[in-house]
């Protein structure tokens, strides 16, 4: 009838391949050559292929069989796309929040580092020949980790400004008191996550054991840098960089919105920059509310509207002080916070303060629903 349900193709190849004599002439050389005409050659004409053929024949579907490398390679290989996107939205998520490129390359390039370094680990210490593709997995995982530590160290190192004058007004202080915060607030999460990757070492499949141990090291790296190399870069900005380059502020969004607005990051040349003092969120709340009546009570002086009296001030009391001796719940000016600082410190947490029980009943019950479905 000259139809049939199923169609089978083959091709083979072999050695010696061209230029060698026969197939034990540099064996390792050869291989090698096959195995990157599969990757770059074969994989993609192979797709190609299946494209072509379901595009033209929607009831045709096209499959592989045999040496699996050549697929493998094929998406792993698309799948770099992903992780260089992943990078991209990192960096401008990080410039975003830092405010600077400067430190954004540094910690792009410090995350992008622990990789190699823990493979060093695996190859080098360890003596294991081979890798897994489930390990480019955990890249994304440090990726996260990695930007997080970066934004607690960097906003300490700014929070360091506003503190008592005998920590703002000299370098080895600020430095000593944001190491202080920021490295043990970074080692719990290093150590949780750095264990979770570890115990994956017990496990009997081969795969999963170079999964937690190449990332659990990728972790372990990533800390290290961010004590030793990041701290050193931070300063280097602060030096040498932070006044010279202010240019590039002007590559933000966040500077174009002020612009608008008629605002200025940068404070006048003249004068010196004015320093943030610590504020209790009491008088954090009353300057946002102030700030923002500003434009109402302008708007309404010609039709007459009468203004407000002006809010007291609250009573004075001492504010109670951390292990660091920061006054705990303190924050810069409101008007220096950033829109996501704003967020958490004003709106979020006064949300979360009159609603606590109620997310803590709707989390619980969560947890019992999960549970019960799970078990029947």
């Amino acid at each position: 009838t000259g139809e049939a349900r199923y169609v089978r193709s083959s091709f083979s190849w072999g050695l010696p391949l061209k230029g060698y004599r026969n197939s034990d002439e540099d064996y390792e050389e050869q291989d090698e050559e096959i195995e990157d005409w599969h990757r770059f050659h074969v994989a993609y004409e192979l797709f190609a292929a299946k494209r072509a053929v379901e595009s033209r024949n929607g009831d045709v579907t096209v499959y592989f069989k045999g040496d699996g490398f050549p697929i493998v390679f094929y998406f792993l290989d698309q799948d770099l796309l992903f992780l260089a996107l992943s990078l991209a939205l990192v960096g401008i998520i990080m410039w975003q929040q830092t405010g600077s490129a400067f430190i954004t390359v540094g910690g792009v390039y410090q995350i992008g580092i622990s990789f190699p370094i823990a493979l060093f680990f695996w190859y080098i210490i360890l003596g294991e020949p081979y890798v897994t593709y489930l390990m480019y997995c955990g890249v994304f995982v440090t990726l996260g980790i990695g930007a997080d530590d970066v934004f607690v160290y960097f906003d300490a190192w700014l929070q360091s400004s506003a503190q008592r004058p005998e920590i703002r007004d000299d370098l080895a202080t600020r430095f000593i008191w944001t190491y202080r915060r920021a490295a043990t607030a970074m080692f719990a999460t290093t150590a949780t996550t750095m264990i979770a990757f570890i115990a994956c070492a017990a496990s009997p499949v081969w795969d999963i054991r170079c999964f937690g141990v190449v990332n659990g090291f990728t972790v372990l790296s990533n800390y290290l840098l961010v004590i030793s190399w990041f701290p050193a870069w931070v300063l280097l900005w602060e030096l040498k960089v932070k006044d010279s380059c202010a240019w590039a502020d002007y590559l933000l969004v966040s500077e174009w919105i002020r612009i608008a607005q008629g605002k200025s990051k940068e404070p006048p040349r003249d004068e010196p920059p004015p320093r943030a003092q610590p504020r209790t969120m009491d008088a954090v709340e009353r300057e946002v509310r102030d700030h923002e009546g500003e434009g109402k009570g302008e708007a309404g002086e010609g039709k007459g509207a009468e203004e407000d009296p002006p809010t007291p001030p609250a009573e004075a009391r001492p504010a109670p002080r951390d292990h660091t001796g920061t006054a705990a719940g303190t924050v810069g000016e409101a008007s220096k916070l950033r829109p996501a600082e704003r967020f958490f410190a004003i709106t979020y947490f006064k949300w979360l303060a009159q609603l606590r029980y109620v997310v803590i009943a709707v989390f619980a019950a969560l947890i019992i629903t999960t549970t019960v479905t799970w078990v029947l």
